[in-house]
């Protein structure tokens, strides 16, 4: 089994997404907004969770909040997990434009921990994304999952190493490591703590293709690449 922890569905063109990771093998994906980051973020909630409800076997819609609403982003994660039921969270301080160390975002998660949900931050592009903010946050919330969705990308991948050995509550996405920088973070870290992600549609089938490959070119045994291609996000998220 393959679960793609890191797609987008941008288009709303739910058949073709679905389509498109059929034809590169993959079984389900972890669904996130982009629109939903700069504007109602609400009614991109809903969008995204009734376009998943069509593959609901597949398709696993995270929701999207920003901090600075403060009790309407907390309303909101509840109405997201219990009316639309939506797996998780994806903030993004890049684009959102707010620092992982604002005080709202610290109820933010105190929230994601009470309902049971994973969030996961864009890492990787500063300012506001450096791993060592979430490992921060990952020290102050021993029980929240937090997932670097990019594990710290070209410049910062072993900040995120760092970081996640540090913080066992910490799991890195491999969505844009490089070949070598994947090789040392399954080394340092363990296939346990990573999942594959793609960033699917950005990029095209190419792109997921070559994150497949990354993956199946890695020397590890077979319990390691399960691991890494479904297992660990299947886990960390609670997909059965």
């Amino acid at each position: 089994m393959i679960i793609d922890a890191h797609t987008h569905l941008l288009d709303g063109d739910v058949d073709k997404f679905v389509a498109d990771l059929d034809g590169e093998g993959v079984d389900g994906a972890l669904l996130f907004t982009l629109k939903g980051f700069s504007g109602d973020y609400r009614s991109s909630n809903t969008e995204l969770a009734q376009k998943a409800r069509e593959y609901p076997d597949r398709l696993f819609p995270f929701m999207t909040v920003h901090p600075a609403d403060e009790r309407a982003a907390l309303d909101e994660m509840k109405r997201a997990k219990y009316d639309l039921g939506m797996k998780g969270i994806k903030l993004h301080p890049w684009l959102q434009a707010f620092s992982p160390l604002d005080p709202r975002v610290y109820s933010v998660v105190e929230s994601a921990i009470e309902l049971e949900l994973p969030i996961v931050f864009h890492d990787g592009t500063p300012p506001f994304t450096q791993p060592l903010l979430f490992g921060y946050l990952a020290h102050l919330y021993p029980e929240a999952r937090i997932i670097l969705g990019h594990g710290g990308l070209r410049d910062m991948w072993q900040d995120a190493i760092r970081v996640a050995e540090l913080h066992q509550n910490i799991t890195i996405c491999a969505c844009g490591l490089t070949q070598e920088s994947l090789a040392v973070t399954v080394q340092r870290i363990g296939a346990d703590r990573i999942m594959f992600g793609s960033d699917y549609p950005f990029g095209g089938s190419e792109r997921l293709r070559l994150a497949l490959r990354q993956v199946e070119s890695l020397e590890v045994s077979l319990d390691q690449r399960q691991q890494l291609l479904s297992k660990t996000a299947a886990r960390v998220v609670g997909i059965s």
